[in-house]
């Protein structure tokens, strides 16, 4: 969703990319309300504000965060290897076919 535009523009100019992405919030995992109306880091103190009011929405900003943990950790062991693998295509010249290449 966020990346089309980077690789929409990317791909006009030819630049080769890729993106790594991992999922915080899956479908089953219901945000606490209050996080649904915060519109970005200008508005982190009314978040807080709002959250420490609402102890009943606690539970779910804790399952966020353990989320988010979870997330960070994947990231942090598959782009070294993403990494490893267009460092060895870049090197050789050749194309890197995405599906075949993070498979390995």
């Amino acid at each position: 969703m966020e990346t089309y535009a980077i690789a929409a523009a990317a791909h006009e100019r030819s630049i080769a990319w890729v993106a790594i992405r991992a999922v915080l919030d899956p479908a089953r995992l219901a945000l606490p309300p209050s996080l649904h109306a915060w519109s970005g880091s200008e508005a982190e103190s009314r978040l807080i504000v709002a959250t420490a009011v609402r102890p009943w929405e606690w539970p779910q900003y804790a399952r966020l965060a353990l989320a988010w943990r979870a997330a960070v950790r994947s990231l942090r062991q598959v782009v070294p290897e993403v990494a490893a693998v267009v460092s060895r295509s870049s090197v050789s010249g050749a194309a890197v076919d995405r599906s075949t290449a993070l498979a390995r």
